[in-house]
């Protein structure tokens, strides 16, 4: 993506650049020399400076490249004057000077890119909460959106004609709306990805009849009839004992001693 004549604010201080491009990690950016038809012979030197270094040359038709720690094997000079850099990394980012001075001792305007690198997004997920309201008789629906690659994507999500700038959305959904489809995509200037996720609202009936009042006299009915059982339980045992003993003492004093009559 390329944004012509564009400022940027440098520690406070409002630098003009002439091209802004924006790359991924990994990926391959040109930067223009825009020196149109001019050749080498045109020139003592061109120079590509970069973090107040040289990292490209031409001078004296003699072709030369930083193959220093940060770009070494990854920056390639084309015939036109152009910078190639490959593998591009984070540090990468910065602004690039094309510098140069004619053949008749005239400096040529001075031309700055700057570099914006950036992590691609490599997936999106959406966690999905659906809760049925039955005092409305419809469902609040509650959605989030989070992606892994570069760690402050822009997230927008689309649903009908709905558009939110968000990582979060909320909406109420009807049972009689069907199956309905939010889609969120996560973007940064190098990448974007997007995922969808299909909702449906359900009501949620509960059992006939059913309520907390009535859960606890079914409660309190159990327990009065299993003390009641019990205490009739107890009841109907002393009764069965006492007429036991009563049984037994009449056989005792209607049997004769030994030798005797009745």
């Amino acid at each position: 993506m390329l944004i012509l004549t564009s400022l940027l604010l440098i520690s406070g201080v409002c630098v003009a650049v002439d091209l802004t491009i924006n790359g991924s990690v990994g990926g391959t950016v040109e930067l223009p020399s825009v020196l149109g038809s001019l050749k080498v012979e045109d020139f003592r030197f061109v120079w590509w400076i970069f973090n107040g270094k040289i990292r490209a040359e031409i001078s004296s038709g003699h072709i030369e490249v930083d193959n220093q720690a940060q770009f070494k094997g990854r920056l390639q000079l084309s015939p036109d004057f152009s910078l190639t850099v490959r593998e591009l990394r984070l540090e990468d980012s910065g602004e690039y000077q094309r510098v140069g001075l004619k053949e008749d001792g005239s400096q040529i305007p001075t031309y700055k890119i700057q570099l914006q690198v950036n992590e691609s997004i490599t997936t999106v997920q959406i966690q999905s909460e659906l809760t049925w309201l039955p005092e409305i008789l419809t469902c609040a629906a509650y959605l989030v959106c989070s992606s892994t690659g570069d760690p402050r994507p822009s997230y927008t999500w689309k649903k009908g004609k709905q558009r939110e700038s968000s990582s979060e959305l909320r909406f109420f959904l009807l049972p009689e709306e069907g199956d309905v489809i939010a889609s969120c995509t996560a973007a940064n200037s190098a990448s974007e990805k997007t995922s969808n996720v299909t909702m449906r609202c359900i009501p949620t009936v509960p059992p006939v009849g059913f309520s907390p009042c009535l859960l606890k006299m079914v409660v309190f009915s159990v327990g009065l009839i299993i003390m009641v059982s019990a205490v009739i339980t107890v009841h109907l045992r002393e009764r069965f004992y006492r007429q036991r003993e009563h049984v037994q003492g009449a056989e005792t004093e209607g049997t004769a001693p030994p030798g005797g009559r009745l």
